[in-house]
């Protein structure tokens, strides 16, 4: 089973000489004991945090806690209903992940993307 938690905003502080805030939305899913933090980006080609950013909000004690970011992202084409990216808590960008593809499509449709499959581009493929 896949279960969610939904949230409003997190407050990213980077740790640099700039005092820069950016508050970003999410949805926090667990699939099998991975747990994501989902980021809607549908509207954007590419992920709206750098890897660096997403390891911060990864980590459990300074940040929302998680394996791993993902992004629903603009598919590059008309194969594609959305695209896929992820960042793994140490900052590293995986083709794909099986459990967390799967929190994907209940965020799709959490969202109102109600469909009985998905065509989703991932670095891995279609």
């Amino acid at each position: 089973p896949i279960s969610s938690s939904l949230a409003t905003s997190f407050t990213l502080r980077p740790c640099t000489s700039l005092n820069m805030v950016e508050k970003v939305s999410f949805a926090k899913y667990e699939g099998l004991g991975n747990d994501f933090i989902l980021i809607d980006n549908r509207g954007e080609t590419d992920p709206s945090l750098t890897p660096e950013q997403s390891e911060k909000l990864c980590h459990r004690h300074f940040g929302i806690g998680g394996d791993g970011v993902i992004f629903a992202l603009k598919p590059p084409s008309d194969d594609y209903d959305f695209s896929m990216r992820i960042y793994n808590s140490d900052g590293s960008e995986p083709e794909m992940c099986g459990n967390g593809i799967r929190c994907f499509a209940q965020f799709l449709k959490d969202l109102g993307e109600d469909s009985k499959s998905y065509r989703v581009n991932t670095l891995a493929g279609p």
